[in-house]
């Protein structure tokens, strides 16, 4: 990976946290244990790195968009940047604990039956390329290019809020996952 700037090198490390933390919760366990469902139900952890992977699948070509179209309009700056008040309030919902449970809308839903291991490798390979595309959002303006949620093009959310709210949302889910919420 190339250098990037402070800002996005800070995003780009705190993803690989989330990686390193998923690897370790896998290796750790048994496959049995990470397909199982916590009493009262929820989410396995299976089901947890599943969701992630779902998550930021549907994130990376929405944030390529906003790319492209950020560098056609020269949407350049450098940090630090500010992300509004909708970001900075989207990264602390997300940030573990858990404050408020929220039932993820179905695009965002998990493949079902999927091992622990092929959820992991999924997570991996689209956190790959959010960090492929880090590297191609540096020098633009983290705070103005924005990118449409997935799941409505009424929620848009800073470049730098969108990436940050993915390791966030990994964060939280590998929470949710040890602590079988």
């Amino acid at each position: 990976m190339k250098p990037l700037s402070p800002e996005l090198e800070d995003l780009a490390r705190q993803l690989e946290s989330v990686n390193a933390e998923a690897r370790a919760m896998v290796e750790s366990s048994t496959p049995e244990a990470l397909v199982k469902h916590p009493e009262g139900g929820g989410s396995s952890a299976a089901d947890c790195l599943a969701h992630l992977a779902q998550t930021v699948r549907l994130y990376n070509p929405k944030v390529a968009a906003s790319i492209a179209a950020a560098r056609k309009a020269d949407l350049t700056g450098s940090g630090p940047f500010n992300y509004g008040l909708l970001g900075k309030f989207f990264l602390w919902i997300l940030e573990p604990p858990v404050r408020m449970k929220v039932k993820a809308p179905p695009p965002f839903h998990p493949a079902q039956g999927v091992t622990a291991q092929q959820a992991l490798d999924d997570m991996l390979a689209q956190h790959a390329e959010m960090l492929r595309l880090m590297e191609e959002a540096d020098g633009l303006d983290l705070g103005k290019v924005k990118v449409a949620s997935p799941a409505s093009d009424k929620l848009k959310l800073s470049l730098g809020a969108a990436f940050g709210s993915m390791a966030a949302h990994g964060r939280r889910h590998l929470w949710q996952a040890k602590n079988g919420l």
